[in-house]
């Protein structure tokens, strides 16, 4: 049955990171103060106890959030830049 448990870590994953979405996302709106596993879970429209199994506090979820964004605007900066560069491409 590895195939059933490589789904649900997938989902897991996925909801994990729309937590960290949803967790920028009321950081945007509201500012940092507004951030806590309810705010967020209602947000996200997933439980409660999906942000409190993944993340052991509001500031837990701050860090990762805004780690997750920094990753992944590297990750298109070095795509950007891994492939042909045109005149004007980078601007």
């Amino acid at each position: 049955m590895p195939d059933g448990r490589v789904n649900r870590q997938a989902r897991g994953e996925e909801r994990r990171r729309d937590v960290l979405d949803a967790t920028l996302s009321v950081i945007g709106r509201d500012g940092l103060r507004a951030v806590s596993h309810r705010t967020v879970a209602a947000e996200a429209g997933t439980s409660l106890s999906a942000t409190t199994y993944y993340f052991e506090s509001g500031r837990d979820m701050i860090v990762q959030a805004f780690a997750q964004y920094v990753d992944e605007r590297i990750a298109a900066v070095q795509s950007v830049l891994s492939g042909p560069v045109e005149a004007g491409s980078l601007t």
